[in-house]
């Protein structure tokens, strides 16, 4: 029962991590995309 518990908790905070960590490199990601279009329209 413990068993199953800890493994939903490591998935849960494996998911939160992964979820936290694309929305940190989202605004990056998109800034970066708005850079080069707005060079290439230079």
């Amino acid at each position: 029962m413990l068993n199953i518990f800890s493994l939903i908790y490591i998935c849960f905070n494996s998911t939160l991590y992964s979820s936290s960590l694309l929305f940190t490199k989202l605004p990056e990601a998109y800034t970066f995309f708005l850079i080069q279009l707005y060079m290439l329209c230079q």
